[in-house]
């Protein structure tokens, strides 16, 4: 066990004060997860994609984030949020039209997807349904390649 000097101690106990107050403190921060509204969404071609993802991919790269009850715990949220801004910048399902379809777009999709870099691991780690086996990771990947495709600017 951990033994402390005396004078180690007070230190030791003030700091682990400081923590816990600043931890509770952060606490009042206000947290918005209300979803803007969806604007405009792919059209499927088919529902197997569509399946897919939803189920893997529109928590972050939607206006129909599914927030979790411990994103009203701050940090907790703060990585959360940011995440999702990222996903929702980089493509989003509910402003289709605005934010789709570049050859970029298309690529750096097939290229995260593929090398298994989304999912994100730990998201999947707290939503074992959002997992892809490589034959879903493939499914995914072309079905979303030929409705991209369509929507070239």
């Amino acid at each position: 066990m951990l033994r402390l000097r005396k004078e180690n101690r007070s230190i030791f106990v003030a700091c682990v004060t400081a923590v816990v107050l600043t931890l509770t403190l952060l606490q009042l921060w206000p947290t918005d997860t209300i979803n803007p509204a969806v604007v405009s969404a792919p059209e499927w071609p088919d529902i197997h994609t569509q399946q897919l993802v939803e189920r893997a991919c529109y928590d972050c790269h939607s206006h129909e984030t599914r927030w979790p009850w411990y994103t009203n715990v701050v940090p907790a949220y703060f990585l959360l949020a940011y995440d999702v801004q990222r996903g929702r910048e980089a493509l989003n399902f509910s402003r289709w039209d605005e934010t789709c379809c570049t050859e970029e777009q298309i690529g750096e999709m097939a290229e995260t997807v593929t090398k298994h870099h989304m999912p994100l691991p730990y998201y999947m780690v707290l939503h074992p349904e959002s997992y892809l086996s490589d034959v879903e990771r493939g499914q995914l990947v072309y079905g979303l390649m030929d409705i991209m495709k369509e929507n070239l600017d």
